[in-house]
Formats: structure tokens, sequence, C-alpha cells
């Protein structure tokens, strides 16, 4: 696998190190179920030849279980990066309702380097975003009824030269989905469904970070987007100093404002390599709660976005000793969050014990 220029950058002094997210923990939450990938990459012959490891904050790791979305009900949708497969699975919960087990239902492989993965509303259409293919930047499935099978592919966005289409998310009525792309251009963009017209185009980043991942909040008002440095083969340095900004959305024209209505840039150490965030789907009043994965501390980090305000502040650790987390997402009904994890190219499961 041949890594293009931008992923080889010169070292950089990172700042110094300091506590972690120092606020008092109020959004916190605990792993129900541990659920090995079947088939994992990590246990071929040469693994490590065959599938080169990126320098996460100095430490080297496989791009494995990449993100998952959850969808009627208890399914999930998962994205295997470099098992280049998609997959559906179905959460058994026992008679208390504690989860139990995941059932894997369906498989669709042979796709080049899904990493980020989100199903519409309706269940209907699962949407991936790809790393470095020409190919495809985001391709949509049909998520066939009802045996949930993914059928035919078609290209949204193809792919770009030296870039990564690197997660997506559909609007909460689904009537755009919204993608970021990092590499050699860095953007969001936004894209009306019913004629696959671009409505709005972000490009303008503080030095040095790349937009990860954007979310919308349950709602609809505002859209999330996280930012950070580009994960590679050598070690660049940088460990810390990502940055979550929160910005106005407008459902009806798919358009989300260039200018942020609140920002959070860490410091030190802090929100190292982020990848995944969302909004919890249950916020109270004008409080919103996020949760990012961050890859170089192994900590889901939780945050308050006070829409009133325009605060957005840390509120504790959700969930930590995890193995290079990258993807997250909650239910619907807010009771669980997947998270997955390229260390040990798992998903697990965890429920929301305090907000």
């Amino acid at each position: 696998m041949q890594w293009p220029k931008w992923m080889h950058r010169a070292k950089t002094q990172s700042e110094g190190s300091t506590s972690r997210l120092g606020a008092p923990p109020r959004c916190s939450g605990r792993i129900l179920l541990s659920h090995a990938i079947e088939g994992s990459i990590r246990h071929t012959p040469d693994s490590l030849t065959v599938f080169p490891a990126f320098v996460v904050a100095g430490r080297k790791r496989q791009a494995t279980c990449s993100d998952a979305a959850w969808f009627n009900g208890n399914h999930l949708a998962v994205a295997n990066m470099y098992g280049g497969h998609l997959r559906i699975y179905r959460l058994h919960e026992d008679s208390s309702g504690t989860p139990r087990r995941l059932e894997l239902l369906h498989e669709k492989g042979g796709l080049p380097l899904p990493e980020g993965v989100t199903v519409s509303p309706d269940g209907s259409i699962l949407a991936a975003a790809h790393s470095l293919s020409n190919e495809y930047g985001v391709s949509l499935h049909a998520i066939e009824s009802p045996s949930l099978a993914l059928g035919r592919t078609e290209i949204l966005s193809a792919g770009r030269e030296e870039c990564a289409f690197h997660a997506a998310s559909f609007a909460p009525d689904g009537r755009h989905i919204a993608y970021t792309v990092i590499g050699r251009a860095l953007s969001v963009e936004v894209v009306r469904l019913k004629d696959r017209a671009m409505t709005c185009r972000l490009d303008r980043f503080p030095p040095s970070l790349a937009p990860k991942s954007i979310t919308f909040s349950a709602d609809g008002r505002f859209a999330l987007v996280a930012l950070s440095f580009i994960a590679g083969p050598v070690d660049s340095g940088n460990y810390g100093g990502g940055m979550l900004s929160v910005h106005r959305f407008d459902a009806e024209s798919g358009s989300v404002e260039a200018d942020p209505v609140a920002q959070y840039r860490a410091t030190g150490t802090d929100l190292g390599f982020l990848d995944m965030a969302i909004f919890l789907p249950v916020s109270s009043g004008a409080t919103y709660r996020i949760l990012v994965t961050d890859q170089a501390n192994d900590l889901i980090p939780a945050f308050s976005f006070d829409a009133a305000h325009g605060t957005l502040r840390p509120d504790g650790i959700f969930a930590e000793n995890l193995s290079f987390p990258h993807g997250v997402d909650a239910r619907a009904d807010g009771r669980y969050v997947a998270i997955t994890t390229f260390g040990d190219d798992s998903i697990h499961i965890a429920t929301v014990e305090a907000l």
C-alpha cells in the first residue's frame, strides 16, 4: 500500500502536557459488552506487511474496525477499513435488557477502505466514506427489507487523488448527507440527496488541523465538526490539541454556517487524534452532550454544549482504557453507545450512566 505525500509530514513540536480534561466527571458511561471482529486481519499471516500501521502519539496501530451506526432499534452497521467490508449486526439483550451478544447478520466485502459509516433515518440507505480510493469517496448501499442485507451500490461522490473521505452523517430529516475530506485538500461538504446537488462546502480550518468528522444534533439545529491532526506512517510529533466546533445548521437549505457558535481547542496532550464525534440524542433544555473519540489517550471524552450561552466545555470522561477508539454512535433512544477500536479490532457497547 502506497501512502500519498500528504501523510509524510515533517516532525513538529507539540505543546507541553497538561492535566486531562480537568472538569469533574459528569457524563459517564460503562462498557457492558465487547465483541471481537470475526476474521480480523490482525490474525492473518504477515499482517503488518500487508496492512501497514499508522503512528498515533508515538504508538503504531492498524486501521481495522473503524465506525458504527445504529439503525432499526438494535441493529448496527459497522465499517472495517482494512477488512474492506461493511457488516450488519443485531444486538441481543437478556431478559433484564442487558446487552448479551452481537450477531453477525450480513457482510458486504471487497470494498476499498471503508472508514466512516452512517445510516439514513428511515433505515433504507447505508452510506460509507472511503479513504484513499480513486473509485469511491462516498458510496451508498441500499438496505433491503426485511432481511437488512446490503443491496445495490451507488457512488454519491467519487474518490479524489491523495484524499481520504473520512466520515459521513445523514441529517436528522434524511434530506441531506454531510461528509469530511482530508489529505491534499480539506473540506466539509453537504449534499442534497434528492438531486445530488452540493448545498454547502466549508474549506477554511485552523492551521495543521483537518476536519475528521461531522455530525448533527437530533433536533437538526446544529452541526458538530471534530478537527485534529492526520495520522500517518511516521510520527508527526503532534500528540494533542484537537478542536471541536459547533455550527448552526439550516435543515431546509442544507447549509452549515461557516462561523461557529462555539468552539473548544484542547491544549497539551488532550484531544489527541480525534476521529468520530456525536451529539447524544437526549438533550436537557438548551444543553447538548457530545462524545468524541480520542485515539492518542485511549478515551471517549464528553463535552457539554450550552446553546443558550454559546459555550462548549469538557464534561468528564465517558469511557477509558480503550485501544485506539475511532468510531462512536448512540442508539436513537440514547440508552446505548457503540464504540469501535482500531487497536483490538472490536466493537464495544456502553451504557450512559450519568448526565
